[in-house]
């Protein structure tokens, strides 16, 4: 089946891609990482097609999608985005139960917007899994998000509580400070104090190519992209550049953009969306090494300090920020219906990087 696009309207007046890739069953929405689009997760779809049908959405700013006029990349703007695309594949399955069987669906690619406003998608579904159309209930959707891409799934439940059945995370990340004086631990920080140290990163990426197929060697050939499964890096090279004027190729989603998506994380801590009531599976990779016990780490996030690990370097405790491996099962433990676990030979690119190990991970249809 030739994958089938459609434009969902979000705040701002913003055109978010959302594609259709086909399968069977209930529909499931896949929320991609800071950086990266939604085709780059064709290799992980690709295992759920058989149980589901796949929906995949670039984030604005990010694949085919619009940049925000007003550069606003905060979180709780891009829940609004993935709210639009499931209004989208709702409005989308009703249309297809109440349209006249002679009307068949096609293959072709087709845009389908729906205009609302972001006051609107905040408060509309309140109680989605009830709620009709011409006689039609509206379709519950499943939800899996990788880092970014999971905290704002749960953000979009928090809102407009009973839009997702069921929900699978990969690491979500989360704006948890913790005070820290291992230098074990500070050398996976995501961030210290108010320094977004992957913001920085994102501003210094090489946004130019001559063509795809240069980026894709420059990408194979170093760390991080190198860990990526090759179909998988295929995937975001193809999708994730567009040509320029003098007929090279530049990253679709532009350094400053992904930068400041990474410091859009705004409020999301363990205590304001540790308690939203939806099944959630989180699976997470292999922790940094063993620095701290999670008890320690637990009780960093309720009282702000952690006391070192004795056999690592003393250094002035400073303010930091735990990597999402950590963060997982506390946060699996805080959710009302949340269940964690652990792939431990995977790293934080889990579903890019090995996305058959992390689809039969999931077990949405529990």
């Amino acid at each position: 089946m030739k994958h089938m696009t459609y434009q969902a309207t979000s705040a701002e007046g913003v055109s978010i891609s959302l594609t259709f890739l086909g399968g069977s069953g209930p529909h499931l929405l896949i929320c991609h990482a800071t950086g990266f689009h939604g085709h780059a997760y064709l290799p992980y779809a690709a295992h759920l097609l058989p149980r589901f049908q796949v929906w995949i959405m670039d984030f604005r700013g990010h694949g085919s999608s619009q940049s925000s006029p007003s550069n606003d990349y905060r979180w709780s703007t891009l829940s609004l985005d993935v709210l639009a695309c499931v209004e989208t594949i709702q409005s989308i399955s009703l249309s297809q139960h109440t349209s006249h069987p002679t009307h068949s669906n096609t293959s072709r690619n087709t845009s389908h917007k729906t205009h609302r406003s972001a006051s609107h998608l905040a408060r509309c579904g309140e109680n989605q899994h009830t709620s009709h159309h011409n006689g039609h209930a509206k379709p519950q959707i499943y939800g899996f998000g990788h880092s970014m891409g999971g905290t704002v799934l749960l953000h979009a439940e928090k809102i407009r509580p009973q839009t997702f059945k069921k929900l699978f995370l990969y690491e979500p990340v989360f704006n948890e400070p913790v005070f820290m004086s291992s230098h074990i631990v500070q050398s996976h920080l995501l961030r210290t104090q108010n320094v977004n140290l992957m913001a920085q990163k994102a501003r210094k990426r090489r946004q130019i190519f001559k063509n795809k197929g240069a980026a894709l060697s420059h990408y194979a050939s170093r760390p991080p992209l190198n860990m990526l499964h090759s179909d998988a890096l295929s995937a975001y090279v193809q999708k994730g550049f567009r040509r320029t004027s003098d007929g090279q190729v530049e990253l679709s989603c532009q350094s400053e953009v992904e930068a400041l998506t990474f410091e859009g994380i705004e409020e999301f801590t363990l205590e304001n969306i540790g308690n939203i009531p939806v099944a959630t599976l989180i699976a997470s990779g292999h922790p940094i090494p063993q620095p701290l016990s999670l008890n320690a780490v637990e009780g960093s996030a309720v009282e702000g300090n952690v006391e070192p690990h004795p056999s690592t370097h003393q250094v002035p405790d400073q303010p930091a920020y735990l990597p999402p491996a950590y963060l997982s099962p506390i946060l699996a433990n805080r959710l009302p219906l949340g269940e964690h676990i652990e792939l431990t030979q995977l790293s934080h690119f889990g579903p890019l990087e090995a996305p058959s190990i992390v689809a039969e991970s999931a077990r949405p249809t529990d």
